[in-house]
């Protein structure tokens, strides 16, 4: 107040400032939030703009972040990660560090703006992709507040007036990295706007737990009375009741489906086919599903801190809520047999695991499969490479990992069945499916399951 009234005019620029960014923000009650310095409340970077933006479009086996208008060029902090050698010609950077003992290769191309690039091929440490990360973050965010440099155990790190490390001192502590979510301040407190982030809709419904093979079980025994009465615990029974949703065993108001009408008349008899029409199910109904047949390959090892990692990334919404709900997802691995029985993560530690084709697949699944593709793509004519394309996100190749020849020796079994579903024409070089038009996916099981 003394101030106020005393420099006024010294105070003036930085009181416009604030109403200017009010304004902007579309403040109520503006000269209550003044004068009763509201404007001091820690709040996100959601209105601020510097032009910034940091993107990873592509993940495991190739890393890669774009970045347009950074602060920084991402060489002047790559040297804290592990010794690296690089060579730069116009408006292209190739080069290569050790990490782990590990030789990886890199280039960075740069446009207009000095907006770069960068590539990493063949990484799947998820260490190394997260302190990647934050060099990208740091060179694209850091302002020289020097917050990292006193982290720096052998000061071997000077921010201020610019970036100089020495590469004598440096011991590859990551530190300075590690000190703050992002590796930096302004990064951490900037919302980055990123090209290959999703809603995350879908990911909080779940909470901590997975679906279990004994909830199922306990459920398809008595659908009349299990909400009543159940072993579950009132948050468990909240993720069960959401899984049973995305596997279209019920549907909102917890009515059972046809499709769960199906699985309680033929689990017992059934078993392994039942939980090969959920997975499929899933791969529409689950984003953390359709999210991992799409970016896990099959014979690829994963783990829960590599999914969280990438998670992140992938997903908008608070930190903590997308490991518990990775956390639940895992669950779906060890308490089904979508884990050990359909090879989606087989484990013998419960810490690493392995995405592996399902190769014995039934024809069944199979043709529940294309069937529930074609409808959501609303076609009738298919063919076998449509399924290995890289635009494809759904289907029996991406749900279950098999390989162009067990998929075309179950399309030829199919096709030669005296209840035919689907015609198959695959010699002279063709792989061509058509479908039924009387058909849809719920009829195939009518069609193929006594």
């Amino acid at each position: 107040m003394i101030i106020n009234k005393q420099y006024k005019k010294e105070l003036e620029p930085f009181l416009s400032r604030l109403v200017k960014w009010s304004e902007q923000r579309h403040i109520p009650n503006l000269d209550e939030y003044i004068k009763e310095h509201k404007w001091k409340l820690r709040a996100s970077g959601n209105n601020v703009d510097n032009g910034t933006r940091v993107s990873f479009p592509k993940q495991f086996p190739t890393f890669v972040a774009q970045v347009s208008k950074p602060q920084k060029r991402i060489e002047d902090w790559l040297p804290v990660l592990c010794e690296c050698s690089y060579n730069s010609h116009k408006n292209k950077t190739i080069g290569e560090f050790r990490f782990n003992k590990i030789v990886y290769h890199f280039n960075i191309e740069y446009k207009s703006d000095n907006d770069y690039t960068f590539t990493l091929y063949e990484v799947n440490n998820p260490l190394l992709v997260q302190l990647l990360k934050r060099i990208i973050y740091k060179s694209a965010y850091c302002i020289n507040c020097e917050a990292c440099e006193v982290e720096c155990p052998t000061g071997a790190l000077s921010v201020y007036p610019k970036i100089i490390i020495d590469k004598k001192k440096c011991i590859h502590c990551h530190k300075c990295l590690q000190f703050h979510d992002q590796g930096c301040i302004v990064a951490n407190s900037l919302v980055m706007t990123t090209l290959s982030k999703t809603k995350g809709a879908g990911i909080s419904k779940i909470g901590t737990f997975g679906i279990h093979e004994e909830w199922l079980q306990e459920y398809l025994a008595d659908p009349s009375s299990f909400w009543l009465n159940n072993s579950l615990g009132n948050k468990q029974e909240q993720s069960f009741k959401a899984w049973l949703v995305d596997a279209e065993i019920i549907d909102s108001k917890k009515n059972t489906t046809a499709f769960g009408e199906f699985c309680i008349s033929h689990y017992e008899d059934e078993h392994g086919l039942i939980w090969e029409l959920i997975w499929t199910n899933f791969a529409y109904g689950s984003v953390l599903s359709n999210w991992f047949i799409n970016t896990i390959k099959p014979e690829q090892v994963f783990s829960k801190p590599m999914l969280d990692e990438l998670a992140l990334n992938e997903f908008d919404g608070a930190k903590n809520t997308i490991t518990y709900a990775i956390g639940g997802f895992m669950q779906v691995f060890k308490y089904s047999p979508i884990g050990d029985i359909l090879n989606q993560g087989q484990t013998d530690d419960n810490k690493s695991y392995t995405r592996k084709q399902h190769s014995e697949l039934s024809e069944v699944a199979l043709a529940y499969s294309i069937y529930k593709y074609a409808e959501t793509k609303g076609i009738l004519s298919l063919s076998v490479s449509d399924f290995y394309g890289e635009e494809c996100e759904t289907g029996p190749a991406k749900e279950f990992g098999i390989t162009k020849s067990i998929f075309t020796k179950l399309l030829r079994q199919l096709n030669s069945a005296t209840n035919r579903v689907l015609i198959a024409e695959l010699n002279m070089g063709l792989n061509s499916i058509t479908l039924r038009e009387d058909l849809k996916s719920m009829d195939i099981l009518k069609q193929l399951v006594l």
